[in-house]
């Protein structure tokens, strides 16, 4: 279950903020459990923001099934984890909007909430990762990019 902090980097508009951290909490709820890495697969979008074909999909599944176990058991699971939003303020032709979401791990040495606030000399943090997501401007359904955004201006985000 996620156990962490929000935090939006963004000012104009509540309502998308209110949608974006709604799909990405939904992400992040179960995240080591594989059939959220499953479902993932059927909301992957291309770089122009179209949502993955189905032979696509059904690729991205057999590889996640193939690999899941090893990674799994190579992650170093966080005592606590936290997330950020970001609107970078790109679009990609078949998206709104494009986010960033950086992920980031809390170690430490006593793994209590009350430890970590007491004692947060005794933890670190670590960025664990980013992924960029976006709604499909045609479906209007939220997406992650599967290999980054190429955005209307030109600029890969990966």
């Amino acid at each position: 279950m996620f156990n962490g902090n929000i935090v939006v980097e963004e000012e104009n508009q509540p309502t998308r903020e209110d949608n974006v951290f709604n799909h990405i909490s939904e992400l992040f709820f179960d995240k080591y459990n594989i059939n959220i890495y499953l479902s993932a697969c059927d909301k992957l979008m291309y770089e122009n923001g179209m949502f993955y074909s189905y032979l696509d999909v059904i690729e991205c599944k057999d590889t996640i099934n193939k690999h899941y176990e090893q990674k799994i058991s190579e992650f170093v699971k966080p005592d606590f984890e936290y997330f950020t939003i970001k609107d970078t303020g790109y679009r990609a032709k078949y998206s709104e909007n494009i986010y960033k979401i950086d992920v980031f791990g809390v170690y430490c040495d006593n793994t209590s909430f009350i430890n970590l606030l007491m004692n947060p000399e005794r933890c670190s943090t670590e960025d664990i990762g980013s992924l960029y997501m976006a709604k499909n401007s045609i479906s209007e359904e939220w997406g992650y990019a599967g290999n980054g955004f190429e955005t209307t201006t030109g600029k890969h985000l990966k």
